[in-house]
């Protein structure tokens, strides 16, 4: 036999399942930055320049004094705009480019689609 709500008793279930829903999320969430909070070894994924086919078609170096077509003698991943900085290691800096993704980029680096960020290169 088949059982049928009201709609003061259906009302009653969604709201009884989105407190189980919202709670058992929420504390996944909350587990999950902990565990990030917690990690204490980082590792950094750099982009391989031989190995990548965007940064070989773009020419990237991981340090732009080894470039053989930068213009600008300034130019590097940190002044750029397409650069975002996420942290240093080792004394050197990387971060994301918008660019190169499956990577970090080092800092000192440079490419072809560098495009000075007028907040940061004078």
């Amino acid at each position: 036999m088949r059982t049928y709500f009201n709609r003061r008793q259906f009302i009653g279930r969604v709201i009884q399942a989105c407190l189980v829903l919202g709670t058992s999320v929420g504390s996944l969430g909350s587990l999950a930055v902990e565990a990030a909070k917690n990690k204490k070894s980082k590792v950094v994924r750099y982009i391989d320049p031989k190995k990548n086919p965007t940064a070989i078609s773009l020419k990237y170096v991981e340090l732009a004094s080894q470039s053989t077509v930068r213009t600008i003698q300034q130019a590097n991943c940190t002044n750029c705009i397409q650069y975002k900085k996420l942290g240093e290691e080792g004394g050197v800096e990387y971060g994301r480019c918008n660019m190169l993704t499956g990577g970090v980029v080092k800092g000192p680096g440079w490419c072809t689609s560098w495009v000075k960020n007028p907040k940061v290169f004078k």
